[in-house]
């Protein structure tokens, strides 16, 4: 099968106890089946401490976390004793996947890193716009699917090569915006002219909301981290908070806006072959750049300056807080 992902991908490598986060603390770590069956199979100390760390419920099991809410197996060096005593083999698959994600299509798998990850997010925002593949396009759905899948292929292959060309990012923005809804009514005739099932809207539209509007929206979603919180109320209360701002003292900012659009769109695109919804996934795209960018926009407007390490934080926050939670990104690909 055809195997496609982004040119960077090659480069990624964890940082383990050089990252200023971890994913091994506020996160539950989930067993799979095969994992967990080896670590019951343990001998010794190592397979003691692993039982009794262990929770097992009917169809899951996973690591009981300390009080301060990390792996019981993460070292105080922020190194992983399992890695340490067993080896990379033996941990559970969802430490061995994250930051990636994987997306399994009819006739290709695609795969990615994730921004909630701050190697990832640096990748993301140093490397070129390209993606690379191997092996060949397999048949593995029905004709139908392999038709709209090849559809949308097409429209997304277009979006990337206009993102990876353009040079100013508020004119794309502007220029998705305005193209956005005869995209859809394409893909509606497009899909009665072949005779496809269409659930995607009647009508839509993108609205691009201020950073006040912006911000009150997403305090209405699930909030996971106090520290996310904490930062919406005090960006809704800041009196400066404003684009010509970030922009006007930020000029490097636009090619960052645009690698992290062609993230997004790269990664949920093609998820409009569930719900034909194309214009909510680019909703997604186009608003989380945006409150990426008034999360830029604050610490400007407390410091007269940013970071390219603080905008590393901004976007693997945001991502922790939306990425990782379905309902919130359901939540803004429907957003009005």
């Amino acid at each position: 099968m055809m195997r496609v992902r982004p040119g960077y991908m090659s480069s990624f490598r964890c940082l383990a106890d050089r990252c200023t986060d971890s994913c091994c603390i506020g996160w539950e770590i989930d067993i799979d089946e095969e994992t967990l069956a080896y670590y019951e199979s343990m001998s010794g100390a190592i397979g003691n401490k692993l039982r009794e760390n262990i929770e097992k419920q009917k169809d899951s099991a996973y690591f009981k976390l300390t009080k301060k809410e990390r792996c019981p197996f993460l070292n105080a060096q922020n190194l992983c004793e399992i890695i340490l005593e067993l080896g990379e083999d033996h941990i559970c698959q969802i430490c061995t996947d994250h930051p990636r994600y994987y997306d399994w299509m009819a006739s290709r798998m695609e795969e990615g890193i994730g921004l909630a990850c701050e190697e990832a997010a640096r990748l993301i925002l140093d490397s070129p716009m390209a993606l690379e593949s191997e092996g060949e396009e397999e048949k593995e759905g029905s004709k139908q699917e392999l038709l709209r899948e090849r559809y949308l292929l097409a429209v997304r292959d277009e979006i990337l090569e206009r993102i990876s060309k353009a040079t100013d990012y508020k004119e794309l923005e502007q220029k998705l915006v305005q193209e956005v809804s005869k995209m859809q009514i394409a893909y509606k005739s497009w899909c009665e002219k072949h005779e496809l099932a269409y659930e995607g809207p009647a009508k839509a539209s993108i609205l691009l909301r201020s950073y006040k509007e912006l911000i009150k929206r997403y305090k209405e979603l699930e909030i996971n981290q106090p520290k996310w919180r904490k930062l919406l109320e005090e960006m809704e209360e800041d009196p400066k908070l404003f684009r010509d701002i970030l922009y006007e003292k930020n000029e490097n900012v636009q090619s960052g806006y645009r690698h992290l659009l062609y993230y997004f769109v790269y990664r949920y695109f093609m998820q409009a072959r569930y719900d034909d919804d194309l214009v909510g996934k680019l909703r997604l795209a186009l608003y989380s750049i945006r409150m990426m960018e008034a999360q830029d926009a604050y610490i400007v407007s407390q410091k007269g300056r940013l970071t390219k390490w603080e905008r590393i934080c901004n976007y693997k926050l945001y991502s922790q807080e939306i990425e990782y939670c379905e309902d919130n990104v359901i939540a803004i690909a429907d957003m009005l």
